[in-house]
């Protein structure tokens, strides 16, 4: 909101060529909650410039799987503009890191669908807005196809797990069809409409779908940004 001309939401913006120049002003806010969250990377997992490569793990400690890559875009936007040197963090590394950690150590299920929870393989509605947006920056900010297609892997993968195909209609004369559910699987699930968690897929899918387009990869990714909208 504050930079547009720097956002992937905005007509005719390149990712990542955008990058490439010096930062407005209007980032510093961003690029000083990547700086923190890479110090703290480097600090709980006593980074070093020698081991910084095959460090594996998520950005920040929490609870859950699925919501520390949601930083990843500053991180990977820090390291794009240069800050590496300047702040004498490993940016590039910490981005690669949460992404191994989802890629290799977080439950999926039998098909893929990399889990919510660091515990069990457990699908969250919100998950949508903090893992797939991450996998797309990072695979054009990369050049690397495979990985940005993970995103839309991903949401098609939880949209097939969490999307109502049930026409029934509530006692208030609401149909469910095609509502996505809270949670699926695992102990604990909860299989109820949360609007809030549709809200969160629907502007996850949006931010995937806005990298693509600005991104060298369109092309490339034109079926997929096409299922994104349908």
């Amino acid at each position: 909101l504050d930079t547009p001309s720097w956002s992937t939401l905005t007509p005719s913006v390149q990712f990542p060529s955008v990058a490439s120049g010096s930062p407005p002003s209007s980032l510093d806010e961003v690029l000083a909650y990547a700086k923190s969250v890479t110090q703290n990377w480097t600090t709980n997992n006593h980074v070093s410039s020698d081991n910084a490569s095959s460090v594996v793990a998520p950005l920040l400690p929490n609870s859950a799987a699925g919501d520390p890559p949601s930083v990843g875009f500053a991180v990977i936007l820090a390291n794009l503009t240069g800050r590496s040197q300047a702040d004498n963090l490993q940016y590039a590394d910490a981005a690669a890191s949460q992404l191994n950690y989802l890629l290799n150590v977080v439950p999926k299920t039998p098909d893929g669908a990399i889990s919510h929870r660091p515990e069990q393989a457990q699908l969250w509605s919100d998950f949508v807005y903090m893992v797939p947006p991450f996998l797309a920056s990072y695979g054009a900010a990369t050049g690397n196809e495979t990985v940005a297609r993970m995103a839309w892997e991903q949401v098609k993968l939880y949209r097939q797990y969490l999307k109502s195909n049930n026409t029934k209609t509530t006692s208030s004369g609401q149909t469910t069809n095609g509502l996505w559910q809270h949670m699926a699987l695992g102990s604990g699930a909860d299989e109820s409409f949360w609007s809030t968690g549709n809200a969160w897929a629907a502007a996850g899918i949006v931010r995937v779908l806005g990298t693509y387009a600005a991104s060298p990869l369109s092309t490339s990714l034109q079926a997929e940004q096409a299922d994104l909208v349908e």
